[in-house]
């Protein structure tokens, strides 16, 4: 897959376009604003940090320069007739950037790490739509006031390329919450290895169309 490098600095961005063999350099350069304050796509709450995470990262959707969900990491979907269920399949070709196929269970993990309590996302609420989502986010499955159990959380990835999704109840616009940030996938294998540390250059892996390179 091919992808370009990210150049963090202090209130500017430098994109680098061509790390495949044999492809022509482009670079892209632009003036960002304010310092992120993140670059975890389960804790972002502005542009500043939102342009940078979607250079990064990729959603089973992205949206197009007019605005519009479509095809991303999922390159196809089926919705149920009750507009319920939405079952996804991933691209064979989606990698994150050390060459790892990104995988149904990449999004899984991540998902369960938005609702998290102990995560803190503040929009992680994005999901609440998903059935058991609202209430595993609040300590609670249905069942027990404690000790919520994620399977009760209508997602699940019945294969590598496969995610199933059960909503409480019809949600028109789930299709553009597929595409936002907060429902990105995250190496949390990564996360677990360092910390808080893990969304700076050399750690951070991605499955967007750039890599960081540098913060500066």
């Amino acid at each position: 897959m091919k992808r370009g490098f990210l150049t963090l600095l202090s209130g500017a961005f430098l994109f680098t376009q061509g790390c495949a063999p044999r492809e022509q350099r482009a670079d892209l350069v632009f003036i960002n604003g304010a310092e992120p304050e993140t670059l975890d796509p389960a804790l972002i709450t502005g542009q500043p940090e939102g342009r940078i995470v979607n250079a990064l990262f990729e959603g089973l959707l992205r949206f197009d320069r007019h605005g519009r969900s479509g095809p991303g990491v999922a390159s196809s979907w089926e919705i149920s007739p009750d507009r319920l269920t939405y079952t996804f399949h991933l691209r064979p070709d989606a990698r994150w950037s050390d060459g790892r196929p990104v995988r149904a269970g990449d999004f899984l993990d991540s998902w369960r790490r938005t609702l998290d309590p102990a995560t803190a996302s503040a929009y992680s609420y994005q999901l609440f739509p998903v059935q058991g989502a609202e209430e595993f986010a609040n300590g609670r499955d249905g069942t027990s006031e404690k000790s919520p159990d994620f399977s009760s959380v209508g997602v699940k990835a019945p294969d590598e390329r496969t995610l199933v999704v059960k909503l409480r109840q019809p949600t028109p616009y789930f299709l553009d919450l597929c595409a936002f940030p907060t429902l990105y996938p995250v190496r949390t294998d990564l996360i677990g290895k360092y910390g808080d540390d893990w969304v700076k250059p050399g750690k951070l892996v991605g499955n967007g169309a750039f890599l960081l390179e540098e913060w500066r």
